[in-house]
């Protein structure tokens, strides 16, 4: 694995935190790309997102927010602003919304 590039889109969050520091415990080549302004933009304010992206570029990572996925290709991800991250793997952390409307009409409350 190491030397490999790698790249995690859809998440800066939690999970997509966790992918990183496992991935450069072994040495490859990191780059993330988030769609918020800054990075675990549902569990920290802009400050200490900002404080994460800094340490993570410090380390190398290369931390892309602000600009969406707009495909995958052999060589990497091409971001909607035409940049293209390479990568040899892609790993998608989206993180994931339950499905309730089968509860719809039922009666017990939910919440989203």
């Amino acid at each position: 694995m190491r030397g490999s590039r790698a790249v995690v889109t859809g998440g800066a969050g939690f999970i997509g935190s966790i992918i990183l520091e496992a991935l450069a415990e072994r040495g490859v080549d990191l780059g993330v790309v988030e769609m918020a302004d800054r990075m675990v933009p549902r569990m920290m304010g802009p400050q200490a997102g900002g404080l994460l992206q800094r340490w993570c570029e410090s380390k190398g990572v290369g931390v892309h927010t602000g600009v969406a996925v707009e495909a995958i290709e052999t060589d990497g991800v091409r971001l909607g602003d035409g940049s293209l991250v390479p990568a040899d793997l892609v790993i998608t952390a989206t993180g994931v919304r339950p499905n309730v409307a089968f509860l719809d009409g039922s009666g017990v409350g939910i919440e989203q």
